[in-house]
């Protein structure tokens, strides 16, 4: 059994949360935004979340188009998710991680949920609302991807009945496994398929 890391530049424990605090108001404010940011591997500086460009090369200049992820990135992405499930108790882990990134994303992100703090009862609702569509996305990725479109929009439906918003979706799941996740066992390129993979299948929750 893997024991998740807790990095030191993570900005906030589980601790931290206990009592209400202040988001401080990210630029995140809508999809456009994130967007505008995607420049390949590099940081925003307003949050040191490293965000990525899709590969539009196939898209003939639809800027709408989100290009389906090559099937080595999704098998990449699949025995990543299984190297996840392997964590001691990774579901909290990690849905604390990934609601803190999106907390920096966004500076709505704790009223939307309904989030008191991560202490509270319903962080345990937005816990296993998160980790199960999580875990109902990776299990769609294989060579019939394509073919699971009405069930990945099922699942935007799931994912939005708690208040979550898709387009934080890639960046914040992505964040939160750097910080879950043994750095031997997260590299640049599971990063970046992570990202691409998230990518693609929020674009068929909408």
């Amino acid at each position: 059994m893997t024991t998740a890391i807790h990095d030191a530049s993570s900005t906030s424990t589980l601790g931290d949360l206990a009592e209400p605090l202040e988001v401080k108001q990210s630029r995140f404010d809508n999809a456009e935004n994130l967007s505008g940011l995607m420049k390949n591997g590099e940081k925003d500086p307003s949050t040191q979340h490293t965000v990525f460009e899709e590969d539009d090369s196939d898209s003939d200049d639809d800027s709408d188009v989100v290009v389906a992820p090559d099937f080595e990135v999704v098998m990449l992405v699949l025995k990543s998710w299984e190297t996840v499930k392997c964590i001691d108790g990774y579901e909290e882990v990690l849905a604390e991680q990934i609601i803190l990134r999106m907390m920096e994303l966004d500076a709505h992100v704790r009223s939307d949920l309904n989030l008191p703090s991560i202490r509270s009862p319903r962080f345990h609702v937005v816990k296993d609302k998160i980790i199960s569509v999580l875990d109902g996305l990776v299990s769609f990725l294989g060579p019939d991807l394509e073919d699971f479109s009405s069930e990945i929009e099922d699942f935007g439906h799931h994912y939005r009945s708690e208040g979550f918003k898709e387009y934080l979706l890639s960046p914040a799941v992505t964040e939160g496994l750097k910080y879950t996740v043994p750095p031997k066992d997260f590299s640049p390129e599971i990063e970046k398929g992570w990202y691409s993979v998230l990518n693609f299948l929020v674009s068929k929750m909408i």
